[in-house]
């Protein structure tokens, strides 16, 4: 795509100075890097969709077999991992013993950062059923094809399911999608900006560009949190009542 963009604007450069054509029909004033804008960068599945993506995840395929992509959806759903962090995950990536629920741990390949994501309910529950199920070693990957049983050996195809789940579902969206949804949702559920950049190991500065303005309810916690919260001035009261001593109740 990238080369094709490039002849294409070869070749309008080359009609403009040969006066083939009078004016440039496109203009690059305003045009940036995929992603430079926030607003065209990030893109988060409604509550209404991810409902439709999920129920679309089990069905039958042409040859009447169920196929279960329930694994998939609720480790892009929950996790916010990159495809191609998703599709490498291995068994020895998930740590149940650690923290209140067990968390994910993955040097992530884009930025070699590691990203540690706590594990939600609904994700533990289902990696420990499919790991009693399949008594995986360590060096076993987590998600294997519905339709194959095979691990993903590249991103593709893990983008490319991704997609006919979406399709499915009647809901334009990628593999992407489920990240930036799970950062917003993060955001949505009062998780501070620092967290959730350490769970998608990504730097705070792309979290606010990328996803914050995309939240009101963000803004709204702050202000619960401003009228409702326990700040100095509260801590200091708290502080000065518990150094109070104790009146006991006369008969």
């Amino acid at each position: 795509m990238a080369l094709d963009i490039a002849v294409l604007h070869g070749m309008f450069a080359f009609a403009v100075a040969q006066k083939m054509l009078f004016e440039k029909p496109i203009s690059m004033a305003r045009e940036s890097k995929p992603g430079e804008n926030p607003k065209n960068g990030a893109h988060a599945f409604t509550g209404e969709e991810l409902a439709a993506i999920r129920q679309a995840s089990v069905y039958k395929n042409s040859r009447k077999q169920t196929i279960d992509d329930m694994h998939a959806f609720l480790l892009l759903r929950w996790s916010g991992l990159r495809v191609s962090d998703a599709g490498r995950l291995q068994w020895k990536h998930v740590h149940f013993d650690r923290g209140s629920n067990g968390e994910i741990e993955i040097l992530t390949q884009k930025r070699s950062k590691v990203a540690i994501i706590p594990l939600s309910t609904e994700l533990r529950e289902d990696l420990e059923a499919l790991r009693m199920e399949r008594k995986p070693s360590n060096q076993d990957y987590v998600l294997l094809n519905a339709e194959t049983g095979v691990s993903f050996a590249n991103r593709a195809i893990l983008s490319r399911r991704a997609i006919e789940l979406c399709n499915r579902a009647g809901v334009k969206g990628s593999a992407h999608c489920f990240r930036d949804t799970f950062a917003c949702d993060m955001l949505t559920r009062g998780v501070g900006v620092f967290e959730v950049a350490k769970m998608l190991a990504d730097t705070v500065e792309t979290v606010e560009q990328c996803y914050a303005e995309f939240i009101p309810a963000l803004r709204d916690n702050v202000q619960a949190k401003m009228d409702s919260g326990v700040g100095i001035e509260e801590q200091a009261k708290i502080a000065a009542q518990r150094g109070k001593k104790v009146v006991g109740i006369r008969g």
